[in-house]
């Protein structure tokens, strides 16, 4: 593990879908909590470069995490990528959300009684995440990414890739996790996924 930071047990609750970035390719902005009930916001996590240690939601991990000294949102923290050990996923249950909801209810001070309240929060000391109850789910659409939005991901992901392997040397691990050849490790392809939206 990196020198200063702190391994911590965390149970996964929400990932976004993959970005490209000039410094580490492609990131996915993960969100988890401690085993206190601690809201968490992972980043950067190169997951299409993690191998064996991909992880999925409402799955424990461990890890190395530090608090992110250039990112003033209190839940912010880096990981350490190369710490990441995977553990048991947490199924659904007859009643929903019965186990899972012994950790994410857990800590009180980042559930909300309205949007408005959260947003006061933000405005006073910067939090970024909580959890509101919509009064009423008025509409859930999901729109799925057509196979030509993957396709030009895909083209953009690999330019990418050769630009910044051209300017820091083959050999350098520019991932930021677990480095290797996409041949050599079996890397998978990022799936074509969609998008949720809920109204209310």
């Amino acid at each position: 593990m990196k020198q200063g930071y702190t391994e911590e047990k965390i149970l996964i609750w929400g990932k976004t879908y993959p970005e490209l970035s000039k410094k580490h390719i492609e990131t996915v902005c993960t969100a988890g909590v401690l085993e206190s009930g601690k809201p968490v916001r992972l980043y950067p996590i190169t997951y299409r470069y993690l191998n064996d240690c991909q992880f999925t939601l409402y799955q424990w991990i461990t890890a190395g995490i530090q608090k992110n000294p250039n990112d003033t949102r209190p839940e912010s923290y880096k990981i350490d990528c190369d710490s990441i050990q995977v553990g048991e996923i947490i199924p659904a249950t007859q009643d929903e959300w019965g186990k899972r909801g012994e950790f994410m209810f857990r800590d009180k001070s980042w559930q909300f009684e309205s949007a408005e309240e959260l947003q006061e929060a933000q405005k006073n000391n910067r939090t970024s995440i909580g959890i509101v109850a919509p009064r009423e789910i008025t509409k859930v659409e999901v729109i799925e990414r057509s196979e030509e939005d993957a396709r030009t991901f895909e083209q953009k992901f690999e330019d990418l890739k050769k630009t910044v392997e051209a300017q820091q040397g083959s050999n350098t691990n520019v991932w930021g996790c677990h480095s290797a050849r996409d041949e050599e490790a079996g890397i998978p392809e990022v799936p074509c996924g969609g998008l949720m939206a809920l109204q209310w």
